[in-house]
């Protein structure tokens, strides 16, 4: 299986992870982040449920809001990337 192929396969079976369980054991609460319900997920604790040849030593984590039982997630090896202006020192992303 080809290196992006393994990424988004690991990537999909942590969604399904958090899904199944948004506190499951890997998560933990962010609550210096300010935004009332995050958590992040290492990827490192799904990549023993994907099938196939996976990804050796994965280093991106999620960061996802839970809210009411429900998750928004984004996936992210710098995380400040993906806050809000207001919440990244007013930064805008460098894409």
């Amino acid at each position: 299986m080809k290196p992006l192929r393994r990424a988004k396969a690991l990537i999909k079976q942590a969604l399904r992870d958090i899904a199944a369980d948004l506190e499951r054991p890997g998560s933990t609460e962010r609550p210096e982040i300010l935004i009332e319900g995050a958590r992040t997920y290492h990827l490192w604790y799904s990549r023993g449920r994907v099938k196939g040849q996976g990804v050796k030593a994965p280093r991106h984590f999620l960061l996802y809001r839970r809210r009411e039982e429900q998750a928004w997630a984004t996936g992210s090896a710098d995380a400040s990337r993906d806050l809000p202006a207001e919440q990244n020192g007013g930064k805008r992303p460098s894409c």
